[in-house]
């Protein structure tokens, strides 16, 4: 349970907590733990998780084609590693291996770093592996 949960979990108790009537003797939290939700009077809102659609992936994926992936893989790249000045003979390559488009941006002639390289899930768009190393 991560710590976003606990906080959640902690604030719906104390929630419950502050629409119920006090205990003779204030014990904390503890008796209103011990009650099973059976226990807990009708007129307390109840707690339900919120619910999802069912989402549509397209039958091609989100990324169906080298040239969407090159588009995000380049941006990607270009983010995080920066773009390479106008006029160097950047090149960017798009290969698909067991549904994982691989874009590569190589180095340009006459630098030593520029490369880049990014994995991009054909069905759901996940960036699955980024670096510099090419």
């Amino acid at each position: 349970m991560t710590a976003k949960h606990v906080a959640l979990l902690l604030t719906a108790v104390l929630a419950l907590v502050s629409l119920a009537s006090p205990p003779a003797e204030s014990q904390g939290i503890l008796p209103y733990l011990q009650h099973s939700p059976q226990d807990q009077s009708q007129d307390q809102p109840e707690l339900t998780a919120p619910t999802r659609s069912a989402s549509h992936v397209p039958p091609d994926g989100y990324v169906p084609d080298a040239e969407t992936a090159g588009k995000i893989g380049k941006v990607i790249i270009e983010r995080y590693y920066g773009e390479l000045p106008a006029g160097t003979g950047e090149k960017f390559t798009v290969t698909i291996e067991n549904g994982i488009w691989i874009v590569k941006r190589t180095h340009a002639p006459g630098y030593f770093d520029g490369g880049g390289e990014v994995h991009i899930s054909k069905k759901d768009g996940t960036i699955l592996f980024l670096s510099d190393k090419t």
